[in-house]
């Protein structure tokens, strides 16, 4: 048994390596330019000398965190003065330039939408009395919105997340499994730090990326209904490291109340980001926010029981009084994946042929492969004599797929939207054009009727 046990192990161990290296493979970002206008466009060859640089975008901007810069081809900035709004558009910002020789500059933007809060960043060059290919460029994949210290953050961030509210909602059973209420408080008070720090980490890096200067955190947090949210989860952590570590100072293990305290507080926090993240999509709906709050316990009821029960001496009578709320946590994992899935995904094309697809579908069936060890360990402690040994072996891998799985979901949380968001909001840009074309009041409506701007590619210097 401890032989093919072995084989099977490292079967599953080389589909989850294979899984991650088809994942990591080339693969169109998916990206659209949430640029319109632009003057001078991508492209352009100018025979006389511009003064400022005007652009152009699909949504209303976060002004405090938006910016657009100028380089040279020495990677010098040639632009004067800070970047201002466009007045009578608050879609619309420019910046005025210095004096420029002839040559190729790269115009590079980011743009905050105000309504939002998405952060995207792109870029394309023009030319004054030289020539120049109109190529843009759209920074997309994971690290686009706030870049690999957020990606990170956003890992620590969830891990930690989902480890609060597991544990609990775990709360009320862990000490008939033999968990001491004390060991539950503390690593409830490391999950609730962890989402703290990771979660700071995030915004710390989107103010970064989007403007330069940790000095903005404040606006990041502030400028939006998303970043909000994130407040929200933030200060709900923060009152939970605060009443934990108090109650630990005072006593030995933390009363009934201050636990239950703890993890109001986490379900809220896991409320609050699903809320956020949802806020921050073209089409929110209250329905997402319920199937995401539900898919994401269930995940957190599921990996907390597997952490407890292997951190305890009696892993398989853990299990024996974990085993209801695993599978209960298991059906609704597996049965709002596909929810989700669909949710962001328009077209099984967009499923095998974008790395966000391909991200989606790995996470399935990593928790595909969580429901099948599952069912192994389960298997395992019926046996006439199962060994402890085996069965702790199994729950390793399940808490490995698990943990891989959340891992995915990071990822998935740095793009920018999902490509059935930017499928939309590029035929509602498409519109757009057309309605600025005729909206004389606009101060930037007669760049409308210039092809300047193209649908963006996964290549150049911010991918």
């Amino acid at each position: 048994m401890g032989r093919l046990l072995r084989r099977v192990l490292r079967g599953v161990a080389a589909v989850l390596v294979g899984l991650a290296m088809w994942a990591a493979g080339a693969a169109p970002a998916w990206a659209q330019a949430d640029l319109e206008l632009a003057e001078p466009g991508a492209g352009i060859g100018l025979s006389q000398r511009p003064t400022e640089i005007v652009l152009r975008f699909r949504s209303a901007l976060d002004r405090r965190l938006s910016r657009i810069v100028v380089l040279d081809e020495a990677g010098q900035a040639v632009t004067a003065g800070p970047t201002l709004a466009v007045v009578g558009d608050g879609q619309a910002m420019r910046r005025r330039l210095g004096r420029i020789d002839p040559g190729r500059y790269d115009v590079r933007w980011t743009s905050v939408s105000r309504g939002e809060g998405q952060l995207r960043r792109g870029g394309y060059s023009f030319a004054f009395k030289a020539t120049v290919d109109g190529a843009e460029s759209v920074a997309s994949g994971p690290t686009a919105a706030a870049g690999r210290w957020g990606v990170l953050g956003g890992l620590v961030g969830l891990v930690g997340l989902l480890a609060w509210a597991g544990l609990g909602l775990l709360d009320p059973m862990a000490p008939r499994a033999g968990v001491p209420p004390a060991r539950s408080a503390r690593l409830s008070l490391v999950a609730s730090a962890a989402t703290l720090l990771g979660f700071g980490m995030v915004a710390a890096a989107t103010a970064r990326v989007a403007t330069g200067s940790l000095g903005n955190v404040g606006a990041v947090l502030s400028g939006n209904p998303a970043g909000r949210w994130r407040l929200a989860v933030l200060v709900l952590a923060a009152v939970a490291v605060v009443a934990s570590w108090s109650a630990q100072r005072l006593a030995r293990a933390p009363a009934r109340a201050v636990r239950f305290l703890v993890t109001l507080l986490g379900l809220a926090a896991l409320v609050s980001e699903v809320a956020g993240g949802q806020a921050a999509s073209s089409s929110y709906r209250v329905s997402a926010v319920a199937v995401l709050v539900a898919h994401l316990s269930a995940v957190s009821v599921w990996l907390a029981a597997l952490v407890l029960a292997l951190l305890g001496g009696r892993t398989m009578f853990a299990l024996g009084v974990f085993s209801p709320a695993i599978i209960l946590a298991g059906v609704v994992v597996l049965a709002t994946s596909e929810d989700l899935a669909v949710a962001g995904l328009a077209s099984v094309g967009q499923a095998t042929g974008t790395a966000y697809g391909r991200l989606v579908l790995v996470k399935v069936g990593l928790l595909v492969v969580m429901a099948a060890l599952a069912v192994a360990h389960h298997l395992l402690r019926r046996r006439r004599r199962p060994t402890q040994e085996a069965v702790r072996t199994v729950l390793r891998l399940e808490l490995a797929a698990g943990g891989a799985a959340v891992v995915m979901a990071a990822a998935l949380l740095g793009f920018p939207a999902s490509p059935r968001e930017e499928a939309q909001r590029g035929d509602a840009g498409a519109a757009g054009v057309a309605t600025a074309a005729t909206a004389s009041a606009s101060p930037v409506a007669r760049l409308a009727g210039r092809a300047v701007v193209t649908v963006a590619v996964a290549g150049g210097p911010f991918v």
